[in-house]
């Protein structure tokens, strides 16, 4: 397995939407991100699981991680939660199987890049103006 490539062609697709005003492999904390700066992407990996096949020569690898999501508005008139949900949309979309049910596999560097495993885990804002999402993903590597 050759990680950069396989991330580069993730973070190609994710941060090529033009909804994001800032996006970086490196995460920032939201306080650190000021409002006119945002919505913001951020990419981390968290793991990296090596699972051996019929021997050890075949080796498939799971790479785990998170999608930094924040939104943050200043209009009373739009809920926080609103907008966040509004960013959620396209990155499902650009994880998610295509029409006949193919998996996305970053143009065939990777088995499978998709949502989870795990829960996403929102702030929605309400005590204030800033949301953030924590998306898990993963990326399976087979030999």
């Amino acid at each position: 397995m050759t990680r950069e490539p396989i991330l580069a062609a993730l973070w190609a697709l994710l941060a090529a939407d033009a909804r994001w005003v800032t996006k970086d492999r490196r995460v920032q904390h939201w306080a650190d991100v000021p409002p006119n700066q945002q919505p913001a992407l951020f990419l981390a990996v968290l793991h990296e699981m090596p699972h051996y096949l019929r021997s050890a020569a075949a080796l498939r690898w799971t790479l785990q991680g998170e999608l930094y999501v924040y939104a943050n508005t200043a209009d009373r008139t739009v809920p926080p939660s609103a907008v966040l949900s509004s960013l959620l949309d396209p990155i499902e979309a650009v994880l998610a199987p295509d029409a006949m049910g193919q998996p996305q596999t970053l143009g065939g560097l990777v088995e499978v890049v998709r949502l989870g495993p795990g829960p996403i885990v929102r702030d929605d804002g309400s005590l204030g103006d800033q949301a953030v999402a924590l998306v898990p993903f993963e990326i399976v590597v087979g030999p």
